[in-house]
C-alpha cells in the first residue's frame, strides 16, 4: 500500500522542471533566433543557420556605436557602484546604529526604481549577504594585525 506523501516528491520535481522550462525557453528561443537568418540575402535563405546577424553588429556603424555605448555604460556603472556599495554593505553587516534596519529596508524598497538607480541598492543588498557570511573573527584578526577598518574592507 502506497502512502499519499510518496507522490509529493514527484509533484515537486514536476513543478520544478516546469518552472525551469518556463524560465529557460525564452532564452533558448532568443539564442536560436540570433543564429537564424530573418531577412533573405543572395547567399542565405530565411530560416537558415548563419552568423551574419553577429557580423552585422560590427559592420553597421549605428549598431556598433550602440554596443560600445552599452559596454561603456556598464563599466562606468560598475566603477561607481562597487566602491560605494562595499563600504555600505560592510556597515550594514558589521555595525549597529540607530535606524540601520529601517535604512536597509529603505534600500530594498528602492528596488522598484528605474534600472539606473537600482544598481546601488541591490549591490548593497547582495554584498551585505556576502560580508555577513564572513566570520567576524576575521575582522578582529585584522584589527589585531594592525589593519584599520578602511584598509581591510
Amino acid at each position: 500500500m502506497k502512502r499519499p506523501l510518496e507522490h509529493l516528491g514527484l509533484v515537486k520535481r514536476t513543478l520544478l522542471l516546469s518552472f525551469i522550462a518556463f524560465v529557460c525557453l525564452p532564452l533558448i528561443q532568443m539564442t536560436v533566433i540570433s543564429f537564424t537568418a530573418t531577412l533573405p540575402t543572395p547567399t542565405t535563405d530565411v530560416g537558415a543557420f548563419t552568423l551574419s546577424n553577429y557580423a552585422g553588429i560590427w559592420s553597421n556603424p549605428s549598431l556598433r556605436s550602440a554596443f560600445l555605448n552599452s559596454i561603456a555604460y556598464v563599466l562606468i556603472n560598475i566603477a561607481i557602484t562597487i566602491p560605494v556599495a562595499i563600504p555600505a554593505a560592510y556597515a550594514f553587516s558589521r555595525m549597529s546604529f540607530n535606524g540601520d534596519k529601517h535604512l536597509f529596508l529603505a534600500f530594498i524598497a528602492f528596488r522598484i526604481t528605474p534600472p539606473v538607480v537600482l544598481t546601488l541598492p541591490i549591490s548593497i543588498w547582495i554584498l551585505q549577504g556576502f560580508i555577513s557570511a564572513i566570520p567576524k573573527e576575521m575582522d578582529e584578526t585584522a584589527f589585531l594585525d594592525g589593519y584599520s577598518r578602511p584598509r581591510f574592507i
